[in-house]
Order: C-alpha cells, then sequence, then structure tokens
C-alpha cells in the first residue's frame, strides 16, 4: 500500500492565485509545477507526504521560476478569502493522500511481471496471506523461475507458511528441498 496525492492540485490551485508572482504563477505554468513535484514523489517510501508538503512550502516561500530563487510572501499568493493557516493547514494536514494499493514484487507492478513472477506472488499470498491452518499442496513453484529467486523468496514463504501449516511440495528443484 502507498499514500496518493488523490485531488491535490485542484484544491490547492483553488487557494492559490496564480495571477501574481511566485512558483505558481501562470495556469499552466501553476499547474506543471505541481504536476512536477507530484511525479518527482516515491509514494511508496516512508515519508513522502511529509517530503512532498516541505517541497510546497519550500515553493511558496521562494519563486523557483527565477535563479537565483528571490523569497515570496506567502500571503501575497493567496485568493481573497483565505489565509496562511488554512492553506498550512490544508497542505500539512495530508488528507487529500489516499491509500492506493498494488501489487508489486520486487518494485515491479503486476503487470509488467513475467509468468513466474506472478506465479510466485500468487504463491506468495496462499503462503503468507492465507491464514488457514490446513494443508496446503503446492505443484513446482519454481516454474519459470531463476535459482535465486526460487531460493530467497519460495524458500523463505515456505520456511514462514510451515510454521501454522503443513505444507507439501512437489519439485524437481533440489533448491526447494534445501531451502
Amino acid at each position: 500500500m502507498a499514500l496518493a496525492p488523490g485531488g491535490f492540485r485542484n484544491t490547492f490551485l483553488g487557494i492559490v492565485n496564480q495571477g501574481v508572482t511566485g512558483s505558481f504563477y501562470g495556469v499552466d505554468e501553476g499547474r506543471r509545477q505541481i504536476d512536477a513535484i507530484l511525479a518527482t514523489r516515491d509514494w511508496w517510501e516512508e515519508g513522502a507526504g511529509g517530503e512532498f508538503a516541505a517541497d510546497v512550502l519550500g515553493r511558496l516561500t521562494a519563486d523557483f521560476r527565477h535563479e537565483p530563487r528571490p523569497p515570496v510572501g506567502v500571503d501575497s499568493q493567496l485568493r481573497k478569502g483565505f489565509n496562511c493557516a488554512g492553506l498550512y493547514d490544508f497542505i500539512f494536514g495530508l488528507e487529500y493522500l489516499q491509500p492506493r494499493y498494488a501489487l508489486q514484487l520486487d518494485g515491479k507492478d503486476l503487470s509488467q511481471l513475467s509468468p513466474g513472477e506472478r506465479g510466485t506472488l500468487l504463491l506468495v499470498f496462499y503462503l503468507l496471506v492465507d491464514l488457514e491452518d490446513i494443508p496446503l499442496v503446492v505443484d513446482q513453484p519454481e516454474e519459470n523461475l531463476d535459482n535465486q529467486t526460487v531460493f530467497r523468496l519460495v524458500g523463505a514463504c515456505l520456511r514462514e507458511a510451515r510454521k501454522r501449516r503443513q505444507v507439501v511440495v512437489v519439485t524437481h528443484n533440489p533448491n526447494i528441498a534445501v531451502a
């Protein structure tokens, strides 16, 4: 699971006046600036939300369109009816972050996985996520996988699963028996 910023851009640009000097000046330019900040974040990393909020604040206090970056007053960039406290509450409240769930293996999304890797991901679910205590029969878990993945991932999952259930493995790979 990761957090993703759902609806941040529209709400933020509804608060910030894009007709005054600052990093977000100009309708298209301001939108591109926000999109660039959003795109450079690895939302799977711990602390990405806080880093994102600090980055936005940094761009509100200095004009990133020019070098050197001249300081800019945050309150001068707000639309009528908005104040700094409300903007800070929005940015640092992080309520715009929504959970995003994805199946990944070694940092690759499900759609990028090979058939063997997809099978391994399914096997991991059966071995680790399924909390049943009934016996499980696994037929050739090494199919389409390299020996390192078999030993490192499949072996580790089998060792963990056998702590709470009986696992019977049919295999042609001696690495599974060793693991």
